[in-house]
């Protein structure tokens, strides 16, 4: 089960992730930059969606 300080780290984590992707959005970075940091924001979020299969359906 996890604890207060493993939510803490999800939560920073999800909140880095979604200022990364708002930054991106606004087109700040060149395109060919823009597609690498999206690919490796979706990665990430993914992880973090679906770390427990059971949990979101994926089964």
């Amino acid at each position: 089960m996890e604890n207060r300080s493993d939510n803490g780290d999800l939560v920073e984590r999800v909140a880095y992730l979604v200022e990364l992707n708002r930054r991106v959005k606004g087109g700040a970075l060149p395109p060919e930059i823009k597609r690498g940091v999206l690919i490796k924001f979706w990665a990430k979020m993914r992880e973090i969606l679906f770390a427990n299969n059971v949990s979101v359906g994926m089964q």
